[in-house]
């Protein structure tokens, strides 16, 4: 996978992020969380979809079941 940094002239202020990482094996899906927290620390709010298990980078978790947040 290749990543490259590039500059807008906007500042993104949020991240939808429905299973960015489903079919990614371990490594990459840990790249792609590793993209998503250095955003994060510049500001910008992440809503990150997943079937993984907790990666502990999340600052807060809600979990949906039998259509319910929790």
């Amino acid at each position: 996978m290749e990543i490259r940094k590039t500059e807008t002239p906007s500042r993104e202020l949020l991240l939808l992020a429905d299973e960015v990482d489903a079919g990614l094996d371990d490594d990459n899906a840990d790249k792609v969380a590793s993209i998503m927290a250095s955003a994060a620390a510049r500001g910008m709010a992440i809503v990150r979809i997943r079937h993984r298990p907790p990666d502990g980078r999340a600052t807060r978790i809600v979990t949906l079941s039998s259509g319910r947040l929790s």
